[in-house]
């Protein structure tokens, strides 16, 4: 679980009875430690549960229902039917965060090989961002949305017909001053932290050789981005 200034700030809080609890579906890598932030300090500290690893998700199972419905707000990573079969989210708000799929890829990367206790580090630190994009996932967000890395239709369905809302990191501070004002908070001002030096990986050129490549592995979550955009343009 993440110990944020906004957890800090909120340890004590009480969320009114009346507010209607929040499902954060957490894409890795989608700014979504900056929308924790946010939720913490809305709903409070001890009124929060994150999934982060495994282990929480397990625990989060094992929980009586009436233990995960006492949580004003839940959710975190992992694939979404599996929060599907064992909570009963009708009565929640439900929101994501989605993120251009070579940005998503790159913080990665970049994470990946500056944090040297991940699983992945000693592999990925081997590889360059090509190779890392033809080893990993394909269609990470379609295949964490879905279960299936080509299920575009049904990745495109669950943004219009399951979640309540959703943004574009770029529009986070929109998101995050929708969700206060949903539970009668005043906005406080939210943006997309970068924690660290993203080690140069950020200016990765968008070459021919390498668009070609994310459209090989990549190709149906750049199409639901390229749908996200278009929608959110229109708001």
């Amino acid at each position: 679980m993440y110990i944020s200034s906004g957890a800090l700030r909120s340890i004590f809080r009480r969320v009114d009875s009346g507010v209607r609890p929040t499902f954060f579906f957490h894409i890795p890598k989608c700014a979504g430690s900056s929308l924790w932030e946010s939720i913490f300090d809305i709903y409070g500290f001890f009124n929060v549960y994150v999934v982060s690893t495994e282990r929480e998700q397990a625990k989060l199972r094992a929980m009586s229902p009436s233990r995960r419905r006492s949580y004003s707000a839940l959710g975190g990573h992992g694939f979404l039917n599996n929060y599907q079969k064992i909570l009963d989210l009708s009565g929640h708000h439900k929101i994501a965060l989605f993120r251009d799929p070579l940005d998503r890829l790159i913080s990665e990367y970049s994470f990946i090989r500056r944090k040297k206790g991940h699983f992945l580090h000693d592999r990925v630190s081997r590889q360059s961002f090509p190779e890392f994009v033809s080893a990993g996932w394909r269609n990470t967000q379609v295949h964490l949305l879905t279960g299936s890395e080509d299920d575009l239709d049904g990745a495109i369905e669950l943004v219009k017909d399951f979640f309540d809302d959703w943004a574009i990191i770029d529009d986070l501070p929109a998101l995050t001053a929708r969700l206060y004002r949903m539970a009668g908070r005043t906005p406080r001002p939210n943006e997309h932290k970068n924690k660290a030096s993203d080690g140069g990986y950020g200016r990765i050129q968008r070459s021919p050789q390498l668009l070609s490549l994310m459209e090989e592995h990549q190709g149906y979550d750049l199409k639901l981005f390229d749908y996200l955009r278009t929608v959110q343009a229109a708001r």
